[in-house]
């Protein structure tokens, strides 16, 4: 069976899925007007494929009534060697076609052009005036030219005056040369022109079209082609993971889906976690590759080409603070394809690579000063909630009312998604109060602050503390992330100066919590090994024979809907959930957090082999 999925090459045919909105718009444009686009998006986000593809189509339409010229701009060494690939690639794709050898390449006048083009100097105003001439005769012959320009961020550094640019633009700009300009590059073109020229205004007669990933159309496309062609329909639960991964990327969705038909071919079950175990150094060295330009290109306060590298721009937004951030570098970043909004919140390219964006350390005494405060606040949260809260395990219901108090609420699914990928990717424990921000922290501790925290802060008002409290916490993401420049010399000491006051502070009282408390409880370790369990754990797609089946339910995992678990079978397993109001009415009184860990008798009332899942009553 033929994997149509690509990973790295470009794409064609029936491995081009999504953008079909791109290609429709693209190829109207290109046939019924001289007009010129620039294509602009991340690295493999299916630039050059698109624009290939967009041609294909224009040549089909048009019958042979259009010349297009392919040039990778990155593979020039200077300005005059782009041109000779210009007038090498039109020689080649009309020597190609025996229609336009006829009514072009054998004419006396054509000819004459290329031997005056071979005669010059490539680096002489006549060479250039020579190809204008060539291009006026073909037009002439009401046949267009399409010039694509692929990797066109090479010219900041091919194009050593602004007279190179300008000699571009009157070309794709004068009415008697029917060309058409078609640039594909990571950066907008003004970004691309102003590091060296000021003055150019060759971005000014293009249209810019930014390519920012998949959308929703795009991903329907996507599943919609692997249940048409492979029959392979995948669950809620392994879509969900396949998101989180992938987000906006094509290439990360092609390198999943080529295994996922692998797999299937070979018999194997499809399991999206097992795939990116399998393809994390791929993945590792694509984000390598996005670092690196992020790096590079560079976003000035007024959002020009200028001082600031987009890293610095783009971890402000997602992270913070946002202190230098205007609304001009939110709409760049946007533009590039670096930045997405969902669910109330930023991220980039996918919440798995937003997450390896939160983890690059930076190890500085401030961030060492800021962590140390961090650990002793969150300690000190953490037993109050405890001891006002009457509990040992801090449950789902305790966040959402506590963040409900603060305006925080709406972070909470955000938040719930964080623990559940660090549970699966990390095996790592941990509950709202280790994943929240330190803002957030500081936040709970403002509203408790008569009630609880001010006694640990010689009683004094919070408006003595808050200042210091805001400042450490606004330093936090930054520090953490490898952006000292993002404070002042002045702030960092403050901030250090803070930090060591207040955990000198904390150690002299019983604020935080002591280390018995701090150690997971034995019956918090059992909890902690199901939940690890259940997402270890492989489950088997459900089936009709289910059907008013009695077994034992094992309860792993709870959320704001109710408790996720799994269970067995004849060998197999299934995952399952029983909803927040079936264990309430139940177990009146009882937290949903009190049943994690434990094992209930169930019955499955209902099979949803469609949807893969089952409905479930509590016996």
């Amino acid at each position: 069976m033929n994997n149509i999925y690509v990973v790295g090459p470009e794409v064609k045919g029936e491995s081009q899925i999504g953008y079909k909105r791109y290609l429709e718009q693209f190829t109207n444009i290109l046939l019924n007007t001289i007009n010129n686009i620039s294509i602009i998006g991340l690295k493999r986000f299916g630039k050059t494929s698109l624009a290939k593809e967009v041609i294909s189509r224009v040549k089909m339409k048009s019958k042979n009534k259009v010349i297009a010229i392919f040039i990778d701009l990155a593979k020039q060494r200077s300005f005059p060697d782009f041109l000779m690939a210009v007038r090498n690639g039109l020689e080649d794709e009309i020597m190609g076609d025996d229609s336009l050898v006829e009514s072009i390449f054998n004419s006396h006048i054509f000819n004459h052009y290329l031997k005056r083009l071979n005669s010059v100097n490539p680096e002489s105003k006549t060479y250039r005036d020579s190809l204008e001439s060539v291009f006026k005769w073909i037009t002439k012959q009401e046949i267009r030219v399409i010039l694509v320009v692929d990797e066109f961020d090479a010219a900041s550094n091919l194009f050593k005056e602004t007279a190179d640019f300008e000699f571009l633009r009157d070309l794709s700009s004068n009415r008697d040369i029917g060309l058409s300009l078609v640039l594909v590059s990571r950066r907008q073109l003004y970004m691309i022109e102003k590091k060296n020229f000021n003055n150019s205004t060759f971005h000014g007669v293009v249209q810019t079209y930014p390519i920012n990933g998949f959308e929703e159309e795009d991903l329907c496309e996507f599943y919609d082609t692997l249940k048409n062609k492979y029959n392979i329909e995948l669950n809620e639960y392994s879509r969900e993971r396949l998101n989180y991964y992938c987000g906006q990327s094509p290439y990360l969705f092609s390198m999943f889906a080529y295994d996922i038909v692998d797999d299937m071919i070979a018999y194997k079950k499809i399991n999206i976690d097992s795939i990116y175990k399998r393809r994390e150094i791929d993945i590792d060295n694509y984000y390598k590759s996005i670092f690196a330009c992020l790096n590079n290109d560079m976003i000035d306060v007024d959002g020009a080409y200028g001082e600031v590298s987009t890293v610095e721009k783009l971890v402000g937004v997602i992270i913070g603070p946002k202190i230098s951030i205007v609304e001009n570098d939110i709409s760049i970043l946007k533009k590039m394809g670096y930045l997405h909004f969902k669910e109330e919140m930023y991220y980039s390219i996918s919440q798995h690579f937003t997450n390896a964006l939160r983890k690059v350390p930076f190890n500085i005494d401030t961030w060492t000063a800021i962590l140390s405060l961090e650990k002793k606040l969150k300690s000190m949260v953490r037993k109050q909630i405890m001891l006002n809260y009457s509990v040992e395990l801090i449950n789902y219901d305790i966040w959402t009312e506590i963040f409900g108090k603060i305006g925080a609420e709406g972070t909470l699914d955000i938040y719930d998604k964080f623990i559940a990928d660090s549970m699966n990717e990390y095996k790592c424990d941990v509950d709202m109060l280790d994943v929240c921000s330190m803002d957030v922290t500081v936040s709970i501790i403002q509203f408790f602050w008569e009630e609880w925290f001010s006694q640990f802060f010689n009683n004094d008002t919070w408006d003595k503390w808050e200042e210091k409290l805001r400042l450490c916490a606004s330093a936090r993401n930054p520090m953490a992330h490898g952006h000292e420049e993002f404070l002042s010399t002045e702030a960092k000491a403050s901030v250090n100066e803070h930090c060591d006051s207040i955990v000198k502070l904390l150690s002299k009282t019983n604020a935080c919590v002591d280390i018995v408390t701090e150690l997971k409880k034995e019956d918090n370790v059992r909890k902690t090994n199901v939940r690890r369990q259940y997402y270890a754990m492989s489950f088997d797609n459900v089936n009709s024979e289910l059907q008013d089946k009695s077994c034992i339910m094992t309860a792993a995992e709870q959320n704001n809907k109710g408790i996720k678990g799994f269970i067995s079978i004849n060998g197999k397993n299934y995952t399952c959930m029983v909803g927040k109001n079936k264990w309430i009415k139940k177990y009146p009184g009882k937290p949903l957090s009190s049943h994690l860990g434990n094992k209930y008798n169930i019955k499955i009332t209902f099979v949803n082999e469609a949807q893969n899942t089952l409905q479930i009553e509590l016996a």
